[in-house]
Parts: C-alpha cells; sequence; structure tokens
C-alpha cells in the first residue's frame, strides 16, 4: 500500500481519536487531529 498519500484526518482528540491516530501512524499513516477545544482529553 502506498503511503505517500494525503493524510488521514482525525476528528476529536479523546481517548478514541488519539488511539486510532496512534494506530494509523505506528501503521505508517500520515494522520492530523483536529479538536474544536483547547485540550485534549475528551470527556472521560
Amino acid at each position: 500500500m502506498a503511503r505517500d498519500t494525503l493524510p488521514v484526518a482525525v476528528l476529536g482528540a479523546g481517548w478514541a481519536g488519539l488511539v486510532a491516530a496512534s494506530e494509523l501512524t505506528a501503521r505508517g499513516y500520515p494522520v492530523i487531529v483536529f479538536e474544536a477545544s483547547p485540550a485534549v482529553g475528551g470527556m472521560a
């Protein structure tokens, strides 16, 4: 699989979004995380 593609957009920097971004990055995908609030961590 080619890894020279556009980055994957992850919407939300809660636990699920951060884990998804981490797993995708570990597999070689470029990732950009978008978060609406000034802090990360979600509601948990």
